[in-house]
Order: structure tokens, then sequence, then C-alpha cells
């Protein structure tokens, strides 16, 4: 399944290309990552840049914006994805309370 851009709500299940644009934190998992996480995760980079990312993040619908997703696992994941300038990445969105 891949995303419809012009899609209005995103329902749960398997996407292996959901636009990474698309995809904003959750304001209750403050996650912290220090100034120096691309030199500790360079093997987990090179592994994203040489593979893509084969492990789906978990994401749920985002209440307030139609069309985006609140990512709940996997955000070193998503960094690398942007790190190595990929656009998409396979996410598999539940249904879920914060």
């Amino acid at each position: 399944m891949t995303t419809d851009e012009s899609a209005e709500v995103v329902v749960a299940g398997y996407y292996e290309d959901f636009s990474l644009k698309k995809i904003d934190k959750s304001p209750h998992q403050n996650r912290i990552f220090a100034d120096d996480w691309k030199e500790k995760a360079a093997e987990f980079i090179a592994n994203i840049r040489a593979l893509g990312v084969l492990e789906p993040i978990l994401a749920r619908p985002h209440p307030e914006r139609p069309g985006y997703l609140l990512l709940v696992a996997g955000e070193r994941r998503v960094r690398a994805a942007i790190e190595v300038g990929l656009d998409a990445i396979p996410v598999r969105v539940q249904e879920m309370d914060e």
C-alpha cells in the first residue's frame, strides 16, 4: 500500500512509502539527542544508506492534522533516513490512545 497525497485521513495498516514530511514527533515523547548523535550512529546511518529502512516505524494517525502521522517508535530510523536523503519510509500505522 502506498500513500495517496490527496488523502485526508490515514487509516491503520502498512504503508511501504510514507512521506517523511508528513510524520511529526509526538509531543508526549521528548527524546533528547546529543549533538554527536550522528557520530555515535554512523554505522546505523551507513546501513540505512546502503539498505534503506528495513523495519517500519510505528505511528498513529495525527489527531489534529489529517493526512499526517505522530511517531510512536522509530525516531532513530526517521533521523537516519532524513540524514541520507530519503523522502519516504515504511510505516506501520495503528490506532492508539496517547
